[in-house]
């Protein structure tokens, strides 16, 4: 089977498997969309990482052998050869100025199967600046930052209907590679390939506290602009949360904030 195939075959089940699960809020959504003091995840014993969560839109790009796609969060878009074309978003046009990374990343895998056809690989990671969100001018021309790379078992879309692989895709563990994984195995995706990893210290319980600390990572740092927050992660990635100014100031009735 290759690409085209899969993508005519088994477009559902490949585009279901390859989302990025769902992140959670920091702490909870309560009434009107104010955060509440509960926290959406258990973070035990967990060694966690901050990065910038740029104000973008979320991109994909699966592997498929020597072949791939770029989608969006909902849809794929393009498939390499304009097998696919979909300029929503900016998306397409946006990814294609990095092809000569996606070539150095064809044989990436987390357990040394290269040119396996039992798994897909997808990189996923933020679109931005040109038209695209609301920074979009502060940002400048279009750019894409990657912010976490997993595989995904082709028997995965193979076997199973829409609705359970929903089911897999938020609810099981992943097989996720880490940032230094990632630049053992392509020395040529040196840290600007990634979205900006934050020195922080550790995030503190309370939204009000949450606010306090956000404040320290108002500045961008991919452009000269305000970014929309911060995306906390266990060290394997299997953990995740997002920490957004806009939820924050409407919870605490801040205004003028931005």
């Amino acid at each position: 089977m290759n690409l085209t195939d899969l993508i005519r075959d088994y477009y559902g089940p490949l585009n279901s498997a390859t989302k990025y699960p769902s992140i959670p809020t920091y702490h909870t959504l309560g009434e009107r969309g104010r955060l509440t003091e509960d926290h959406n995840v258990d973070w035990a014993g967990a060694t966690r990482e901050y990065t910038e969560k740029i104000d973008g839109t979320n991109s994909r790009i699966i592997f498929f052998g020597r072949d791939y796609v770029i989608g969006s969060r909902e849809e794929l878009l393009y498939a390499q050869g304009d097998r696919i074309i979909n300029p929503t978003q900016q998306i397409v046009e946006t990814l294609k100025q990095y092809e000569g990374v996606w070539n150095s990343l064809y044989g990436l895998r987390a357990t040394n199967i290269v040119g396996s056809f039992d798994f897909l690989t997808v990189v996923y990671g933020e679109s931005f600046g040109g038209k695209i969100g609301k920074a979009a001018k502060g940002y400048g021309d279009l750019k894409f930052r990657i912010f976490d790379v997993q595989t995904v078992p082709l028997s995965i879309v193979l076997e199973n209907p829409v609705d359970k692989i929903a089911l897999w895709r938020e609810n099981e563990p992943h097989d996720w590679l880490t940032r230094a994984e990632i630049q053992e195995s392509v020395p040529k995706c040196d840290d600007s390939y990634f979205v900006p990893l934050l020195d922080a210290p550790p995030i503190p319980e309370s939204v009000e506290d949450v606010w306090e600390w956000l404040q320290r990572f108002k500045q961008s740092g991919v452009a000269n602009c305000r970014n929309e927050g911060v995306v906390i992660r266990s060290a394997d990635h299997k953990l995740a949360a997002k920490v957004r100014f806009e939820d924050y100031a409407k919870t605490l009735g801040i205004k003028n904030w931005q």
